[in-house]
């Protein structure tokens, strides 16, 4: 199962590569939007994100912005980060570091 997230500074962002993956073959119930809290620690803790790699997402995430989770059977997750990315999504693969910053496509 494909398991990846995106963090998104604008909800029309995140909605447009939800819209993406749902065109793709990826049901609507497996996308889910959460509005990012105070603490990072709080959204990508318990997706089993190690602590150290949270401190890699802090610098380009502000409390508000949004994070998508697809949870899939649908797409390999290279297809979904693809989708995120060409969104101008950072992708949130779990249990790993970023590879670039929010908003670069």
């Amino acid at each position: 199962m494909a398991a990846v997230g995106g963090i998104f500074h604008r909800r029309v962002d995140a909605q447009r590569a939800a819209d993406a993956l749902t065109l793709a073959g990826v049901e609507p119930r497996a996308i889910r939007f959460e509005e990012i809290p105070v603490s990072l620690v709080d959204a990508l803790g318990p997706l089993g994100i190690p602590i150290e790699a949270i401190g890699e997402y802090e610098r380009d995430v502000i409390p508000g912005d949004v994070l998508l989770l697809v949870n899939t059977v649908a797409l390999p997750s290279s297809a979904i980060v693809n989708e995120i990315g060409h969104a101008g999504g950072l992708v949130v693969e779990f249990g790993r570091t970023p590879e670039g910053h929010l908003g670069e496509q």
